[in-house]
C-alpha cells in the first residue's frame, strides 16, 4: 500500500531529517564523526548540542576546498532562541565557526543576517511531497465533519498533533481529516502545515508560519481573528469550489519545499562563494569575547543539557 511505501524504510520523521534522506547521510554526534570522510556535515543547532559547530571547527581546522564545510541552521523558531544559554553572545560565537548559516524561516533569515552581518538565506527543510500525496483521500471520499486542530508547541513536549507518536500514526490522523487549523503563533517554517498541503487538505493557520502564507494564502489571518476563522471555515464547509480551489492550490504550491528542490537549493547554497554566506571572515572566529562567554559558560553548564567538554 501507499502507506506502507512511505514507512517502509522505518518511522516517518519530518524537518532536518529529510536532508539526510536527500544525500544519503546520517545522524551522528560531533565525537563520532570523522571530518575527512564527509564533504558536508550539517548541524541542527540546539540546546543540547549547542558546541558542536565550535568543536567541528577544532577538528576540521581553516577551511579549505578539500575539507568538509560545516552548514548550521538553528533549530525551531526565534522565540525559542533565548533558552540557548547564554544568549546571544554564544550563540553568535557558534555561528561564526560554521562555513555557512541558513534558517528554516523567513523571520529567522531576517534576525541572523543582522546579527552576523551576513547574507542567511532562508532554506525550509524538505516535505516528503511525493510520498505523503500518496495517502491523500479524494475529496468524494472525505468527511467534512472530521477537522483537526493541531495545538501550539507549548501544549505538548514536542509534538505538532499528537502527545509524541509515530510518523506513521500521525499520518493516519491527518488523513483521516477533511479541514485543518493550525493554532500555531510562533515564527516557524510550518512543517504540519506542508504536510496537510501535500494531502491538499485545507488548513486555516496565522501568517506567522510560512508554509501557510504560501500554501494557504486564502486561509491565513491575524494570529487570534477568531471572526475570519471562523467564516473560512463556513465556507470551507458550505461552498465546494471553494474548498477544491484551496485544496488544488496547496497541492500545487507545496511542490516549493518538495526533495528535488530542497537539493537544488542546498547546492545553490554551498556553491556560492564562501564569502558570500560565510558568518566570519577567518575558520576559527576566535574573538576575545566568544572565548570569554564559552568558558564562563563551561563553569556553570549542566552537561546532561549542553555538550560542552
Amino acid at each position: 500500500s501507499a502507506h506502507d511505501e512511505i514507512v517502509s524504510q522505518g518511522k516517518v520523521k519530518s524537518g532536518v531529517y529529510n536532508w539526510s534522506k536527500i544525500f544519503n547521510g546520517h545522524a551522528a554526534r560531533v565525537d563520532e564523526i570523522n571530518p575527512d570522510s564527509f564533504d558536508i556535515i550539517h548541524v541542527q543547532l540546539g540546546g543540547d548540542n549547542f558546541d558542536a559547530p565550535r568543536l567541528l571547527r577544532d577538528k576540521i581546522g581553516e577551511p579549505g576546498p578539500d575539507k568538509a564545510r560545516i552548514v548550521v541552521n538553528l533549530d525551531y523558531a526565534p522565540e525559542y532562541w533565548d533558552s540557548y544559554p547564554p544568549y546571544p553572545d554564544l550563540l553568535r560565537f557558534q555561528l561564526l565557526c560554521a562555513d555557512y548559516v541558513f534558517s528554516q524561516s523567513e523571520i529567522g533569515s531576517s534576525i541572523l543576517s543582522s546579527i552576523l552581518g551576513r547574507a542567511v538565506p532562508t532554506m525550509p527543510h524538505p516535505v516528503d511531497v511525493a510520498g505523503i500525496a500518496k495517502l491523500s483521500v479524494p475529496f468524494k471520499d472525505r468527511d467534512l465533519s472530521q477537522v483537526a486542530v493541531i495545538p501550539h508547541r507549548a501544549q505538548f513536549a514536542y509534538s505538532h498533533v499528537y502527545p509524541p507518536a509515530s510518523g506513521e500514526d500521525y499520518l493516519k490522523l491527518l488523513c483521516s481529516c477533511s479541514i485543518a487549523f493550525d493554532t500555531y503563533t510562533h515564527s516557524t517554517q510550518g512543517r504540519a502545515t506542508t504536510e496537510l498541503a501535500a494531502l491538499g487538505i485545507p488548513t486555516i493557520g496565522h501568517r506567522c508560519v510560512d508554509a501557510q502564507r504560501y500554501c494557504f494564502a486564502a486561509l491565513t489571518t491575524d494570529i487570534h481573528d477568531v471572526g475570519a476563522q471562523r467564516h473560512q471555515l463556513e465556507r470551507l464547509l458550505n461552498d465546494e469550489g471553494f474548498y477544491l480551489a484551496v485544496s488544488e492550490t496547496a497541492v500545487k504550491q507545496v511542490q516549493t519545499f518538495n526533495f528535488e528542490r530542497s537539493k537544488e537549493r542546498f547546492l545553490r547554497l554551498i556553491d556560492h562563494d564562501r564569502e558570500t554566506y560565510r558568518p566570519s571572515g577567518n575558520g576559527r572566529a576566535r574573538d576575545d569575547k566568544g572565548l570569554a562567554v564559552l568558558q564562563e559558560t563551561r563553569k556553570h553548564t549542566d552537561a546532561t543539557s549542553v555538550v560542552l567538554p
